[in-house]
């Protein structure tokens, strides 16, 4: 069961409210698929090929209850370093050189008249640079302190991906290690952990675009933990939609957006735009984004805490072979192969020029 802390006000200031547009996502226990029960299996993969989200129970199994400990750590130590270390300090804490594809460093999409961030801000940790080298990978002093959670979150994350990675390839009639090998701690990814705040707005009222516009990812496999609600997927994600566009994001009517309600004890799992990649469209990204609050919860601060995995960097971001994958069209295998490091850098770019331009 979670953890007493789980249900602590300083996660659940208020409770989610009973009126607004729910998703019914699917409960996926992680104690069943490492059993091998094969009607969980089989639940996940038709969650993978339709709306690409889902809820993971973590609450039967000893280390996913370690990682949603870890979370929760986490999410007090969000708190503490984005409510008291310096807009400057922060800001000094940059991506590597050269980097484009938010493995690392501090981020603020916009500040107010008193320099302090009004919509977004997030840390982001490296995992290649934490785990691999740690001689070079220097973090800043006030977020140093505590590495050791940083890693073990990172690995537990790592563990947790590659149980999901292992089931879709037996599904897809792949061999083993198609996708499990590419997303290994010990090779160079664009993997990360990721902090994140979104201030309460001053005047009590939602704001009128989203922190967070709509977006998929640039990723393999997103794993979030949030305590109030303001993540949203659309009413055609829900439905399985299959079309990953993000120039048809701005299209959809605000009404086409449900609210994904936080579940204690488990953890919200979304498949990024990768795996649509590396299966020629069959595995399905989560659209989504992230909006005030809904009713009470608007009042206050929120925080969430995530990790990721993506393809080690010199993967060949093409379709791999299976009898259940459809073949490349001409097209496609005319088109150059890029590798994953350039292909994530540039689907990050693509976010964050339309982040920009809301």
């Amino acid at each position: 069961m979670p953890s007493a802390i789980d249900s602590h006000e300083d996660y659940y200031p208020v409770p989610f409210p009973n009126d607004v547009p729910t998703v019914p996502l699917a409960k996926i226990s992680i104690s069943k698929l490492l059993s091998g029960n094969e009607e969980e299996a089989n639940t996940l993969f038709r969650v993978c090929t339709n709306e690409g989200f889902f809820y993971l129970d973590l609450t039967t199994e000893p280390r996913g209850q370690k990682f949603s400990n870890e979370a929760q750590k986490l999410h007090h130590i969000a708190k503490d370093v984005f409510q008291n270390v310096s807009i400057d300090e922060k800001l000094s804490f940059k991506p590597f050189e050269g980097a484009a594809h938010l493995d690392t460093g501090y981020k603020c999409t916009s500040l107010d008249e008193e320099r302090k961030p009004d919509r977004v801000e997030f840390l982001n940790i490296s995992h290649y640079g934490l785990l691999c080298e740690p001689e070079k990978y220097k973090l800043p002093p006030w977020l140093s302190k505590s590495e050791d959670i940083y890693r073990s979150f990172m690995q537990d994350g790592n563990w947790i991906a590659n149980l999901i990675f292992s089931i879709l390839e037996r599904k897809l009639h792949l061999p083993p290690g198609a996708f499990t090998s590419i997303h290994q701690t010990k090779d160079a990814s664009g993997d990360f952990l990721r902090m994140l705040h979104y201030p309460a707005p001053k005047d009590g009222k939602p704001l009128t675009k989203a922190p967070t516009p709509s977006h998929t990812d640039a990723s393999s496999i997103t794993m979030l933990f949030n305590w109030q609600g303001g993540l949203q997927i659309t009413k055609a994600r829900a439905a399985g939609e299959s079309k990953v566009d993000l120039e048809d994001a701005d299209k959809e009517s605000e009404d086409s957006w449900y609210y994904v309600k936080p579940e204690p004890g488990c953890l919200i799992v979304n498949l990024g735009d990768a795996m649509v990649v590396l299966t020629n469209g069959l595995l399905k990204s989560g659209k989504h984004r992230v909006v005030t609050p809904p009713g009470p919860q608007g009042r206050f601060n929120r925080y969430s805490v995530l990790t990721n995995a993506r393809p080690k960097n010199d993967t060949l971001m093409r379709s791999l072979k299976s009898d259940m994958i459809n073949p490349e069209s001409e097209e496609q295998l005319a088109e150059e192969a890029i590798t994953a490091l350039e292909w994530s850098m540039r689907k990050v770019r693509a976010i964050l020029a339309r982040a920009s331009a809301s």
